[in-house]
């Protein structure tokens, strides 16, 4: 099923919609010739030729445009040709699209909020379908994760690092199981087995062999016990750049904390109003609307993230900061 505008994403196919009004009401054009899809460049990737173009009522258009999967992730626009009466000058209407990264919900493995509890978050006459709404959860979750630099659920991931030529490598994210370890070896990676590993009580980093044990040593004795006489048993992480290869189950988080929920659902609700003030309607999350250049505040919520870290509105915010992680050394995820 094609998505709206607002949650455009790589790989999907957007609906594109436009209302055409003469003095604020609704009228049919004498004639829409065709609709370009542009890059963000103005590179024309597809022409819709008149016989395409829907008609859902007086003044009401739309066509839809499969999203490349390498598309790139940045306005795009839709070039709308027409004629008002004939004989007419004919007259083009430029709409824009914001094309996201692909996604599937998340890093965790479902959703952060149910259909249930993010419904709460909205009127009770929204116009969002069920699958529209489940598309703002996992954008949402996504900004949540970027702006707090952590996961709230457990996911099985391989996460590559910098070895350090000690026993004891560090984290930033904290490690529940650990289910197998490489070192690149050349340009192929060795599995060396984890019968020798520990996760730190913390979960933020793992030791090799007893190496706690003597851990009142400095970092150079202790390197030098497990390179040059196998103190410990299994030596240390090779010093190197990204040639640690862990593979487990990463998060501290074994059910998604309530005010993050809550972060998410309040964003969705954001997500979904209309960013005009003076043209919100009975029902601000039904539509865009071409007067005014109305659209979802859903892009200046994910330009607030890119730009500040940040989502822009303060009850949100004021929740995630608190969660935030803490900027590790180490890290590259694959």
């Amino acid at each position: 099923m094609p998505v709206e505008r607002a949650a455009a994403q790589q790989s999907e196919t957007v609906r594109l919609r436009i209302d055409f009004r003469l003095g604020g009401t609704l009228f049919d054009p004498f004639e829409v010739r065709q609709v370009e899809i542009r890059d963000p460049a103005g590179v024309i990737l597809e022409t819709i030729p008149m016989g395409s173009i829907v008609q859902d009522g007086v003044g009401l258009y739309r066509v839809d445009h499969a999203i490349a999967a390498a598309a790139e992730i940045d306005n795009h626009f839709d070039r709308w040709y027409s004629t008002q009466v004939s004989g007419a000058t004919e007259k083009q209407f430029s709409l824009k699209f914001y094309v996201l990264p692909a996604m599937t919900g998340g890093a965790g493995s479902s959703p952060y909020l149910t259909a249930a509890e993010s419904a709460s978050y909205l009127p009770e006459d929204t116009a969002l379908t069920t699958g529209e709404i489940a598309g703002l959860v996992a954008l949402m979750q996504e900004q949540v994760e970027a702006v707090t630099g952590d996961i709230f659920q457990p996911v099985t991931m391989a996460r590559v690092f910098d070895g350090n030529g000690e026993v004891y490598l560090p984290f930033d994210r904290p490690l529940a199981e650990i289910t197998k370890l490489e070192y690149l070896d050349g340009a192929s990676w060795s599995d060396v087995g984890i019968d020798n590993v520990r996760i730190k009580r913390s979960g933020r980093g793992i030791v090799l062999g007893n190496a706690v044990s003597y851990s009142r040593f400095p970092s150079r004795t202790r390197r030098f016990l497990d390179q040059t006489l196998g103190f410990g048993g299994c030596g240390a992480f090779p010093a190197g750049s990204m040639n640690v290869r862990i593979t487990g189950v990463w998060g501290r988080w074994t059910e998604v904390p309530l005010q993050i929920k809550a972060a998410v659902g309040t964003l969705v609700k954001y997500a979904a109003q209309c960013d005009n003030p003076t043209g919100l309607g009975s029902n601000p999350y039904s539509g865009e609307s071409i007067p005014n250049d109305r659209s979802f505040t859903l892009r200046q919520i994910l330009r607030n993230v890119s730009v500040d870290n940040l989502t822009g509105y303060p009850d949100v915010d004021a929740i995630l900061v608190r969660f935030r992680a803490v900027t590790a050394r180490v890290v590259t995820v694959i």
